[in-house]
């Protein structure tokens, strides 16, 4: 199981845990294209890493719940 990872989330204006969207899926036991689908209506951050993989801010999903 990978592990979750600090970065900074523009919308949070802060470095924030934050996982690649592999990782919700298992944690919201959802696939992935409703989860990202979910995003805007839910308030969910998503944003490109360094190496462009795309993650989502683990406060945000938090929040959403």
């Amino acid at each position: 199981m990978r592990m979750c990872t600090r970065l900074r989330c523009q919308k949070c204006s802060c470095e924030v845990d934050v996982v690649d969207l592999i990782q919700p899926e298992v944690l919201a036991g959802i696939a992935e294209p409703t989860f990202h689908a979910c995003a805007e209506i839910n308030k969910r951050h998503f944003f490109e890493g360094p190496d462009e993989t795309l993650f989502v801010c683990l406060g945000s999903v938090l929040k959403s719940m």
